[in-house]
């Protein structure tokens, strides 16, 4: 769930114009998740992809690395499930997303990562799919193909690097 500060208004002056306060921006979960929904009703996901490139997501580990180590993210021990019949590398937008996956009174263990580094890691898993918020609100998953591309930072379809 992601942290807001309060945000105080000042005070309106008697002669100042009336105008609406700017609303604080969406947490970034929400941001991934209106961008997909763009791109579903657009056809273009541009959008999408580039929100999700500038994203940080959690991924759940099967166990919690030793203490006494600094590990590579790489070297971690990632959780793979088998969704829809396919060997799927996890990844979550938020805590809430992860929570709603994993229902119950368990602790789960999961890394941050940039979603560069999440689909690299989901080639090196050579899992079919990297599969986003499976239990909701609003899910995803990105092919090898597309893992590929967005791991070298390059928008699938266009081709455009970032």
């Amino acid at each position: 769930m992601a942290n807001w500060k309060s945000i105080k208004r000042p005070k309106a002056r008697e002669d100042a114009p009336c105008a609406e306060p700017e609303a604080p921006p969406p947490p970034p979960a929400s941001r991934l998740a209106a961008a997909l929904l763009e791109g579903e009703r657009t056809g273009d996901k541009r959008l999408f992809y580039e929100t999700f490139l500038e994203s940080k997501l959690l991924a759940p580990l099967r166990h919690e690395p030793p203490s006494s180590i600094n590990p590579r993210l790489a070297d971690l021990n990632y959780l793979i499930r088998v969704c829809e019949g396919w060997p799927s590398l996890l990844g979550f937008s938020d805590l809430e997303a992860l929570n709603e996956f994993f229902q119950g009174p368990r602790k789960v263990v999961y890394a941050t990562l940039a979603a560069r580094d999440l689909c690299r890691i989901a080639l090196g898993q050579e899992v079919d799919q990297l599969l986003i918020n499976a239990a909701g609100p609003v899910g995803f998953s990105l092919s090898p193909l597309e893992c590929q591309l967005l791991a070298e930072g390059v928008i699938p379809g266009d081709g455009l690097s970032r």
